[in-house]
């Protein structure tokens, strides 16, 4: 899907489920889309462009990432409130972008970042209200500022030793 295909459209109701051979979804595709429905990614996508979902605040559900998802990009999802339950970031993504789900406040349960993570950018993780505990994988180098504060995470962290960058207030406000 080419950048910015479907800026602000709406009144699109009940699913929106992209074609299986889909692999990229460009920046800005469906930036600021007012409709109000569950978001279904199919499994041969590679790329979510950058601001690809910013402020679908009608996107509601689940979200399931492809196993083979290599890219998240810079506020692929930010400001999407009605995404809810668990989040698992696909072993073959690298750099979660900067406020890639900001804001996304209905994502409240266990986020899970798999081995093979180097990167969390800026914000990515800011007011999601993810609980349970917070793994971070052994091949993390760098977290951004406020890339996970104001969540809910519970029991130890553990800071891996692959770590080379902690940004300021990363983990400000967790309760």
């Amino acid at each position: 899907i080419r950048e910015r295909a479907f800026v602000e459209c709406n009144n699109l109701t009940g699913t929106l489920s992209l074609p299986s051979t889909l692999e990229i979804i460009g920046g800005q595709a469906f930036l600021r889309c007012g409709f109000t429905c569950e978001l279904l990614l199919p499994q041969n996508l590679r790329v979510i462009g950058y601001n690809a979902f910013q402020n679908c605040r009608g996107l509601y559900g689940n979200i399931i990432l492809p196993e083979g998802l290599l890219e998240i990009s810079s506020d692929a999802f930010s400001g999407c409130l009605h995404l809810t339950g668990d989040l698992k970031i696909p072993q073959k993504v690298k750099e979660i972008g900067d406020e890639a789900f900001r804001g996304c406040s209905g994502l409240n349960g266990r986020l899970t970042l798999s081995e093979g993570l180097e990167y969390i950018g800026f914000q990515a993780f800011h007011c999601c209200n993810f609980r349970g505990p917070l793994i971070l994988p052994s091949t993390l180098k760098g977290i951004g500022d406020n890339a996970f504060s104001y969540n809910m995470f519970s029991g130890e962290l553990k800071l891996p030793s692959s770590l080379q960058e902690l940004g300021s207030i990363a983990f400000a406000c967790c309760s």
